[in-house]
Order: structure tokens, then C-alpha cells, then sequence
């Protein structure tokens, strides 16, 4: 296909104080071989030495300072001044390989019925070591219901479209607004998997800093309680709502537990045990007793082993 014909691919990268890594992310997104790309840059306030580090890059790329608003608004935002038909975000600490967006764009030029698409992806830390190979899986929205991890991470891209329908990320969620975003778009259409590890998500300290609050611990509540809200849902998620919140509620005890509300913690798993009774007890207490003892990298696993 002539470079003039293909798609205009908008990418937008929220960032807060940022400075340590934002530089590897902005050059990931400029050595893509893709020739049709709009870079915008979204400073949301940040105090460190960010803004310095981005303005290197002027000229090939687009950098907007606002006030500190959080990520959601930030992307809304870079959304909203954004031109391609094409539209996807990269957070400011993860990486995608010279080839990300060729290949998802053209998985979404093959499959004109899919509305979004997005690449499997190694787990890297802050070092940039791998630490897990190609944890992405194939998107399955009944699933992803239940599921409170969100599989889609990053170089996803989103047909303009969907925006257009659905509207962004919700700027009074914190820790989940991905999550909640796609189980939206995932009343759409299709999502489709590009199988090749084509970006690195990295996890540390800061990016899991935000679940110590009560307001993220009940997070994966407040999303699942919306979700299930509405009034369009076909009947195969309705029937797994007790399942959805169980798993919330599970979740929500895992972040009162870190942030030291252990009164908190155990109503939380009163309640998942409430909504889904068939949550085994055994597997309960491990994820809590790994809770105590794991970093980050192993909260997330022994999460997806409970869950």
C-alpha cells in the first residue's frame, strides 16, 4: 500500500514525572518504521525534569503541558487534539519495537470488521530486564469481565470510531481506567491479539504505588458495579456478574491488605465470598499471605494464579 494511502496513526503519551524513563518510551515510538505517525506528548504537571527531556525531541513530536489532572484526563486530552483515524497511547515507561504499529495497523487493515487490535508484550523491570516472555493472551470479552487483568497493554490501537461512540478513559479512576475502557469497547466489536511480542510493559515501584489508597482498593468495585449498571448488557454478562464482583471484592482485599486496613481487607473478602461462594477459601488465604510477603512483579502473578 502507498505510504500516502495508509492510515495516520495518533499516539499519545501521558506523563507525570516521568524523567527516568520517558526518553527510552519517546525514542521507541520515533524509530517505528510505520511513516504515518502523529507523536503527541502529554505533560500532566509534572515537577521533576520531564518537560526538559521531552523538548529534546521538538520538532518530532508534539508536547503539551497542563496542569495535573491524572492519566485518563491527560489522554482525553491528547486524544481530543489528535488527527488520525487511527488512535493508541503508550504510557511513559514502556517500550514498543521498531516494528509495533506497522504490524498492528496492518492486522486492522486485514480484519476491517475489528475495532481495535493490540501486540503480545514482554514484562521487563525498571532495569529493562525481561522478567516474563509474551503475557499478553487473546482477547475474550465474557472473560474479561470476570478477569481484572487487563491483557490489553502496549502498541493497542482503536479505530477513531470507537472513540467517537464509547468516549475516553474516565478521568476519576486511577489504577483501572484501561480495563474499564476496554470492557466498553469490548461491546463493539472484535479485539484481536497480534500474536508476535512486539512491546515491553514495564512494572516497578511507582507504577504500583497508586493501589495503597481506599479509593484504588475499591476501584475494581466501583468498575464492575457501572459495568453491570447498564442497561445494553446481552445476558451472557449478566450471567456472570456474581463471578465479576467476587473477583473485585478479592482484589479490593489484596490492596486494603497492603495498605495496612486490615478491617477493610477482610469485609472485602466477606463480600467476594458473598457475591461468589464457590471463591475456595485455600486459594483466598494464599493470594492474601503472598500479598504480604511478594514485590510487584509477583503480586500480579499470584493474582492470575488465584484468579
Amino acid at each position: 500500500m502507498a505510504q500516502e494511502t495508509l492510515p495516520l496513526v495518533s499516539i499519545v503519551t501521558p506523563v507525570y514525572n516521568g524523567e527516568r524513563y520517558v526518553a527510552e518510551t519517546v525514542e521507541s515510538v520515533l524509530a517505528q518504521d510505520y511513516p504515518r505517525i502523529e507523536y503527541i506528548v502529554i505533560d500532566d504537571g509534572s515537577t521533576d525534569r520531564t518537560p526538559d527531556v521531552v523538548r529534546r525531541y521538538q520538532g518530532r513530536l508534539r508536547l503539551m503541558q497542563q496542569s495535573n489532572m491524572g492519566q485518563a484526563a491527560a489522554l482525553n486530552t491528547g486524544w481530543s487534539l489528535s488527527s488520525g483515524t487511527i488512535l493508541g497511547y503508550l504510557s511513559c515507561d514502556d517500550i514498543l519495537h521498531p516494528s509495533a504499529l506497522r504490524k498492528v495497523v496492518q492486522t486492522l487493515l486485514d480484519h476491517p470488521d475489528a475495532i481495535a487490535a493490540f501486540p503480545n508484550c514482554d514484562v521487563i523491570d525498571a532495569q529493562g530486564r525481561r522478567v516474563r516472555r509474551a503475557v499478553a493472551r487473546p482477547f475474550d470479552h465474557l472473560e474479561s469481565i470476570v478477569d481484572p487483568y487487563c491483557y490489553i497493554g502496549p502498541g493497542s490501537l482503536l479505530r477513531r470510531s470507537v472513540l467517537d461512540r464509547i468516549g475516553g478513559w474516565k478521568p476519576y479512576l486511577r489504577l483501572a481506567p484501561d480495563r474499564e475502557f476496554w470492557l466498553r469497547a469490548g461491546l463493539m466489536g472484535k479485539i484481536l491479539l497480534c500474536p508476535e511480542v512486539l512491546a515491553c510493559y514495564r512494572v516497578h515501584g511507582g507504577n504500583l504505588s497508586r493501589c495503597t489508597s481506599r479509593d484504588s482498593a475499591e476501584e475494581y468495585v466501583l468498575v464492575a458495579e457501572e459495568f453491570f449498571a447498564r442497561t445494553d448488557l446481552p445476558a451472557q454478562a449478566l450471567a456472570v456478574r456474581c463471578r465479576a464482583l467476587g473477583r473485585a471484592y478479592l482484589i479490593a482485599s489484596c490492596y486494603h491488605l497492603r495498605g495496612g486496613r486490615l478491617v477493610a481487607c477482610l469485609r472485602a473478602v466477606r463480600m467476594a465470598r458473598r457475591h461468589d461462594p464457590r471463591l475456595d477459601w485455600g486459594a483466598i488465604s494464599m493470594t492474601l499471605v503472598r500479598e504480604i510477603a511478594s514485590g510487584p512483579l509477583q503480586r500480579l502473578r499470584s493474582w492470575r494464579r488465584t484468579l
